[in-house]
């Protein structure tokens, strides 16, 4: 005799949300001195979103702003900072920064990823030492 059989359909389903997360490292400018008072960093800024999601990237204006984004000395001699400016683009042009008009916008492509660079430059000193800022980076999706 012929076995028996019996069939059944199971219906499959997933809801697929946007998402996205980013990771940077940290801008590292190096030495400054009398001759390079102006040093030049970049540093990649790592994105990853459900593919064909369009998403925005703002960086804040960090912990010290009066006006100019400054890195404040730490250790001894408190109170004083070094000015910098973070930009999207090599020729260092645009700023990047949280105003609609100064923010990276782009499409994740069919993978995901994307590498952004942030571009950075000091803009004269006041005195010898170590110097640190943290900025704020938002993805918006």
């Amino acid at each position: 005799p012929a076995p028996a059989l019996a069939q059944e359909t199971m219906v499959l389903s997933a809801n697929v949300v946007r998402s996205c997360n980013l990771a940077a490292l940290p801008m590292m400018f190096g030495t400054v001195s009398i001759l390079f008072p102006d040093a030049s960093a970049q540093t990649p800024i790592y994105v990853d979103c459900t593919p064909n999601t369009t998403y925005t990237v703002a960086i804040d204006n960090g912990r010290n702003f009066n006006g100019q984004r400054r890195m404040a000395r730490i250790g001894p001699g408190l109170g004083t900072f070094l000015n910098y400016e973070i930009y999207s683009n090599a020729a260092r042009t645009q700023r990047w920064g949280s105003t609609p008009a100064q923010v990276v916008t782009r499409v994740a492509p069919a993978n995901g990823k994307t590498t952004l660079y942030a571009y950075g430059r000091t803009t004269g000193f006041i005195a010898a030492g170590l110097f640190e800022d943290e900025v704020t980076i938002t993805i918006t999706f």
